[in-house]
C-alpha cells in the first residue's frame, strides 16, 4: 500500500510539474469571453506528458541502519528507463492520442477571501504508464551538488511497468483561500473503476535449494502478478466525489475516498515465463484465481518525509 501511495503521489506531482512543458494551446480572455460569455484562462494540453524517468532520491538511506544493512548510503526509487536508457519510460496521455487535458483557471474575489480556482478535466481515455520501477544506488547524498541530480546506478527492478486507467477524472485545485474545504477536491467517477494493468512485484533474492520440489531461485522473473481493479463498494464505477487532498502540518493528507471493493484478477505467484531448460525445469506459474475484498474501509492517508 505504501508503494502504491508513493506512485500515486509521484504521478500527481508530475501532472503539476510537466503540464506546462507539454504542448499547450491557450485561449486569451477576449476569445474565451466571446465563446463562453465569461473571462478566464483555458489551457489545452494537446499531447502526452512523457519523461525518460522519475527519480526520488533518499539522500541518507536507511537511518538508523538494520534489517541486514550495516552502513547507510544514498539510494533512489526510479520510475521509467534504467541507467542505460532502455526500458519503458514514464508517460501520462490519452490512450488514443486524440483527446486533450483541459485546464480551466479563474480568479474569484469571493468577498474578502479571494481564491484562484484551477480545474483539471482528464479525457475519457486518460492513462498513466509508470514505466518499470527500480531501487538503485544514488550519488545524490546530503553533500552532493546539482550535477548529481537524477544520477543513479546498480538499479534492480522491483515492479514491472503498470498502466493506470483514470478516465474522465476531475480535479479542482484552489489556491489562496479554499472555500471548497481543501487544496484539491475530486469529483465525478471513473467508469468501470480504477484499473491497474500489469502489476508485477518482483523478488530478486536467491534462496538456494529448499527441501521442497521446485523451491529454487533459478528464474529472474519471480514475483507476484495480477491486474488490479478498484471500485466503490457495491458499484460498477469508482466514485471520486468527496475525495480531498491537502497539505497539513505533518504532510500531505488524502481523505474521503469512501469504502471500496478491491479485486486482484488472475493472481499468479512464481515465475511468469518459467524455465523449461532449468535443473529441474520450472513451469510457468499457474493462476491462483481472483481475490476480491469487499466493502474495504480506506482510512485517511498521510504522506511525509522522515
Amino acid at each position: 500500500m505504501k508503494t502504491l501511495t508513493k506512485l500515486a503521489l509521484v504521478s500527481a506531482m508530475a501532472i503539476s510539474a510537466n503540464a506546462m512543458a507539454a504542448q499547450m494551446q491557450s485561449l486569451d480572455d477576449e476569445a474565451l469571453s466571446a465563446a463562453t460569455g465569461q473571462d478566464g484562462i483555458t489551457l489545452i494540453v494537446a499531447g502526452a506528458v512523457d519523461a525518460a524517468n522519475v527519480v526520488i532520491h533518499d539522500k541518507d538511506g536507511l537511518t538508523p541502519t538494520g534489517h541486514g544493512i550495516s552502513t547507510a548510503s544514498a539510494g533512489a526509487i526510479v520510475l521509467g528507463e534504467n541507467a542505460a536508457g532502455t526500458g519503458t519510460g514514464f508517460s501520462m496521455h490519452s490512450a488514443s492520442g486524440t483527446k486533450p487535458i483541459v485546464v480551466t483557471v479563474d480568479a474569484d474575489g469571493n468577498g474578502t477571501a479571494p481564491v484562484l480556482n484551477v480545474n483539471i478535466a482528464l479525457p475519457t481515455d486518460f492513462e498513466i504508464v509508470t514505466g518499470d520501477v527500480y531501487v538503485a544506488a544514488s550519488t545524490r547524498n546530503t553533500a552532493a551538488t546539482d550535477a548529481t541530480l537524477g544520477i543513479f546506478s546498480s538499479e534492480v527492478k522491483i515492479l514491472n511497468s503498470m498502466t493506470l486507467s483514470l478516465p474522465s477524472a476531475n480535479i479542482n485545485i484552489q489556491l489562496g483561500n479554499a472555500p471548497q474545504g481543501a487544496l484539491m477536491k475530486m469529483s465525478g467517477s471513473i467508469t468501470g473503476g480504477l484499473g491497474i494493468t500489469g502489476f508485477g512485484l518482483l523478488d530478486n533474492n536467491t534462496y538456494g535449494t529448499v527441501a521442497v520440489p521446485g523451491a529454487y531461485s533459478q528464474t529472474t522473473d519471480r514475483g507476484i502478478y495480477t491486474d488490479v481493479m478498484v471500485k466503490s463498494a457495491g458499484s460498477t464505477d469508482l466514485s471520486l466525489t468527496g475525495t480531498e487532498i491537502g497539505v497539513v502540518d505533518n504532510g500531505l493528507m488524502i481523505r474521503g475516498m469512501g469504502n471500496i471493493d478491491l479485486s486482484l484478477k488472475n493472481l499468479k505467484i512464481g515465475s511468469l515465463a518459467g524455465l523449461p531448460s532449468g535443473t529441474p525445469a520450472v513451469a510457468a506459474a499457474a493462476s491462483i484465481g481472483d481475490v476480491v475484498i469487499k466493502n474495504m474501509t480506506v482510512p485517511t492517508l498521510f504522506v511525509k518525509g522522515h
